[in-house]
């Protein structure tokens, strides 16, 4: 009876072993493959990295910006006081210079129209460095 039980107690060992050792193949199996017209996770996180990179918003494009409304007062003052103004093409079509300006940049376009508070932030902030530059406190 003894010996009975222990092959039974065997077998079981051997099925929970076999039934692991299979769902860890599939686990496994899945995690390492991906669905149709996706892509693997750290594939997406270099891309996301990527994409960050590319939407970074450079000195380059606050100076050229810039340079842009210093000679657009009025666009300047709007822009500062509803930075989503940018994502208005009503508003956009009735400022020719600041659409041609937009067309002329079309990565510096795509990088204030994806975050135009953040982007504003930025101009302002360069804005003040630029006057500190150019007109330093005299002790």
């Amino acid at each position: 009876m003894q010996k009975r039980w222990s092959y039974y107690i065997q077998g079981l060992l051997i099925v929970a072993l076999a039934a692991a050792v299979v769902l860890g193949m599939s686990s496994f199996a899945s995690a390492t493959q991906s669905p149709a017209g996706t892509q693997p996770q750290a594939s997406k996180k270099g891309q996301d990295k990527d994409k960050d990179k590319e939407n970074e918003i450079t000195d380059a494009d606050l100076r050229k910006f810039d340079d842009f409304v210093d000679k657009h007062q009025d666009i300047s003052r709007e822009l500062r006081k509803n930075p989503e103004l940018i994502n208005d093409t009503g508003y956009v079509n009735n400022h020719p210079k600041l659409k041609d300006w937009l067309e002329d940049n079309p990565k510096i376009r795509d990088k204030f129209k994806a975050n135009p508070k953040e982007f504003m932030r930025k101009e302002i902030e360069w804005d003040k460095r630029e006057a500190k530059r150019h007109h330093p406190k005299k002790s």
